[in-house]
């Protein structure tokens, strides 16, 4: 296993992270997201409430189902697996198309996140478009589409192609 190094110098020289515990990352992303599924849009529960895998919610989930949160990071975490660049621009358009696709079908899209991937899909369905739709949702709305997953995503991904 690769050790992680604490600091980084240079924003192209991130620290390293062993593709187990990448995976652990995206292990945990899904079955939290799963394991809250069920409570989303909920009330607040009780301190002493049980929580379970249960499904149920808002969008009907089966138990151990995920929501968007993680499907949104399955895209990026395919591309990170291949060993893409996660800034090239080419390798972001791929995530957004595969956003589109997805989000044409899903259950729970967000409310900005579906204007902004309809509107990303009418110009082209690239990044830049995304990009753009997103900010002039902003600019008129003042609202923002959680267009790019958790941050605990694609840094710790993106780490994983230094330890190879």
């Amino acid at each position: 296993m690769t050790s992680i190094r604490t600091r980084t110098t240079h924003p192209t020289n991130p620290p390293t992270v062993s593709a187990d515990r990448a995976a652990g990352v995206l292990l945990g992303l899904a079955s939290g997201d799963a394991l809250g599924a069920g409570y989303e849009f909920g009330s607040p529960l009780p301190n002493d409430a049980p929580v379970g895998m249960i499904g149920g919610g808002a969008f009907g989930w089966a138990p151990g189902e995920w929501t968007d949160d993680t499907a949104m990071a399955m895209p990026i975490a395919r591309a990170a697996a291949r060993g893409a660049d996660l800034r090239d621009e080419a390798v972001l358009d791929e995530i957004v198309v595969a956003w589109i696709e997805w989000s044409r079908t899903a259950a729970d899209v967000g409310t900005q996140t579906r204007q902004v991937l309809a509107e990303a899909a009418r110009n082209g369905g690239t990044a830049a478009a995304a990009r753009l739709a997103s900010r002039t949702l902003h600019e008129r709305t003042g609202r923002s589409a959680y267009s790019v997953p958790r941050p605990g995503d694609s840094p710790m991904i993106f780490q994983t192609r230094a330890a190879k």
